[in-house]
């Protein structure tokens, strides 16, 4: 409520300690916004480990948005957190990590390459969405 000012004056200050009590409760969501906050400099100085900690903690809890921008991080080295491209496949919401992985395997990125691997891991993304679209004409 404070971090968009909705029924309260909108105070980041105040949005960053309830950010920081939820989070380091457990709170998934928060533990996002923290990450979202640090990675994209909104009211807090740009900190990609600091994204990368919290992203992590809620992508461990099932966020898929935190998952994506973990995998994002990872895939494109941000700041001062190690470029790997294994960890941004195994991150990210399915599609993202299932192309993720047939690229790499496409251009062995952090594997060996192995067009055959990355031909199995496009298939499976076009499958599901195959059935995604089967399901919607349902």
């Amino acid at each position: 409520m404070y971090a968009i000012g909705k029924d309260v004056e909108k105070n980041n200050k105040t949005a960053i300690e309830w950010y920081l009590k939820s989070a380091n409760s457990g709170n998934a969501e928060a533990q996002f916004q923290l990450g979202n906050m640090y990675f994209s400099k909104r009211d807090v100085p740009k900190d990609y480990p600091q994204a990368e900690k919290w992203f992590l903690a809620a992508a461990k809890q099932g966020l898929s948005r935190a998952q994506y921008y973990l995998a994002s991080i990872y895939y494109s080295g941000a700041g001062s957190v190690k470029q790997d491209y294994k960890k941004a496949a195994e991150q990210g919401d399915t599609s993202f990590a299932q192309l993720t992985l047939s690229s790499m395997y496409m251009k062995g990125l952090g594997v060996t390459t192995d067009y055959a691997q990355a031909y199995i891991w496009a298939r499976v993304v076009t499958d599901q969405k195959y059935r995604r679209q089967q399901l919607l004409n349902v």
